[in-house]
């Protein structure tokens, strides 16, 4: 014969812990039966906060769940005001207890939602400075072509000069005259 005893005001504080259990609250469960509610042990939340077990519909929906498998977790839906919980259990193979931590889906999910807004902004913020280097690298390479353009028409108008300068040079030293102009019909 084997005499156990559990001390609950120690087991709820040694399965409250403030890293894991920051928005929920840890259970120690013991199954009456497949289909029957489940006798709280002991529970504990986050220090320093007052603690309430899930509904009871929720409960009986986690151990359905617990029977079919020991170790798990789900999104369970509660019935007064169809809050979703998240849950995660496992079975302590031999006693037949289960642990199970429970958490309001969103309390716990309203971290990640700001977290994906800050991330959104980010990326849109990264995506805005993308855009505006993108157009300043092809504003940069417009007024290149165009300083490039500028260059090419100055050698051509020196080019030219050069040119005239060379075949005024030319007319100038002819032992002939040169006349120009327009005769009318």
């Amino acid at each position: 014969i084997s005499v156990t005893t559990l001390d609950i005001a120690a087991l709820a504080r040694q399965i409250t812990q403030p890293d894991t259990r920051r928005d929920g609250l840890a259970m120690l469960l013991r199954p009456a039966d497949a289909t029957a509610d489940a006798a709280v042990l002991a529970y504990g939340g986050r220090p320093g906060q007052p603690h309430a077990a899930p509904p009871a519909d929720v409960l009986r929906h986690l151990l359905a769940l617990a029977v079919a498998t020991p170790d798990g977790g789900a999104v369970l839906t509660g019935a007064p005001a169809r809050h979703r919980f998240l849950a995660g259990w496992s079975r302590v193979d031999p006693t037949g207890l289960l642990v199970a931590v429970v958490a309001n889906a969103d309390i716990a999910l309203a971290g990640a939602r700001r977290e994906a807004t800050s991330i959104r902004a980010v990326a849109a913020a990264l995506t805005l400075l993308v855009i505006m280097g993108a157009i300043g690298l092809l504003l940069l390479r417009a007024r290149r072509r165009a300083a490039e353009a500028l260059r090419e028409a100055q050698r051509a108008q020196s080019a030219t000069e050069a040119a005239r300068t060379e075949l005024e040079r030319l007319v100038a030293s002819l032992p002939a005259m040169v006349y120009h102009g327009d005769l009318a019909a």
